[in-house]
């Protein structure tokens, strides 16, 4: 059968899953949640994507978006890309990370983003990694709450489904979200299940990325140095250190290596030391 194609429009809900390849675990510990955390914090803001929801499972993430203008295969790219790079990195490890396409629901009714938004924070649960709601820290679930210390959700647009106010909206999600989610919401005449396939995203670049002289002089104001110095030959440590945070930047922005390099001035191989040296 073939493939539904993408859709894209703004405002489009959808519901992500992706998994590890084998089913092996993606993240190993603590320090391997936060940085997916923060990935997703960074490339939504730059997206213009609000997070209705999430829950970080070990082999694989549920992640709840309505997008804007850029699509959902530009915002999964970034993060699967960065993320995978991360790993890599950390890891010695070579070769993909997550599996080659990665699933996505259009949620077609919106009405039925309560029993969606219910689902995704009940997952730890359902899989046996926590006893009581909200002892697993790796959900939005404390968002809802309004008890995050680090909110990650853009929880007043999902509350929005729950009532007409944040207060009644609150103590609605708070009693519902108790009520366990018998049938499986994925497979709800509401959402659509459409197909990703990753693997061509991550060679690909974005079609209109951010110009390389807008994110030098980001990340020169960011560092306090001149611009020109990023693109210059100086092996100054804070010329180097900003020129790390550059190519990481054009990278996440769709630019290949090759038109870096161009930039730089340098060769594909310093482009590739300046990336790696540059993941923590």
């Amino acid at each position: 059968m073939a493939r539904r194609p993408r859709i894209h429009f703004p405002g489009a809900i959808y519901h992500v899953v992706t998994r590890g390849i084998d089913k092996k675990p993606v993240f190993l510990d603590r320090a391997d949640y936060e940085k997916m955390f923060q990935i997703i914090a960074t490339v939504r803001d730059e997206e213009g994507a609000k997070l209705l929801a999430a829950a970080l499972m070990p082999n694989h993430p549920h992640l709840s978006w309505r997008v804007s203008q850029s699509p959902l295969s530009r915002i999964m790219h970034r993060i699967l890309t960065s993320y995978s790079t991360y790993f890599n990195k950390r890891y010695d490890h070579s070769g993909y990370v997550f599996q080659g396409r990665y699933k996505s629901y259009l949620c077609v009714d919106q009405s039925y983003l309560v029993t969606h938004i219910r689902y995704i924070h009940q997952n730890p649960q359902r899989a046996g990694l926590e006893k009581s709601l909200g002892e697993w820290p790796w959900t939005t679930h404390a968002d809802y709450l309004g008890t995050s210390k680090r909110p990650l959700a853009d929880a007043e647009v999902g509350l929005s489904f729950f009532g007409p106010d944040l207060k009644s909206a609150r103590r609605r999600y708070r009693n519902l979200v108790e009520q366990p989610v018998t049938e499986d919401p994925l497979q709800s005449y509401a959402m659509v299940e459409l197909e990703e396939d990753t693997t061509p995203l991550i060679r690909q670049e974005i079609s209109d990325p951010v110009s390389l002289v807008k994110i030098a002089a980001a990340v020169a104001a960011k560092r306090g140095i001149a611009a020109n110095l990023i693109g210059s030959g100086s092996r100054r440590r804070e010329i180097v250190a900003a020129k790390r945070i550059f190519v990481g930047e054009a990278i996440l922005s769709g630019h290949s290596t090759r038109r870096i390099a161009e930039f730089l001035d340098c060769t594909l191989a310093n482009v590739s030391l300046l990336l790696h040296s540059r993941v923590q």
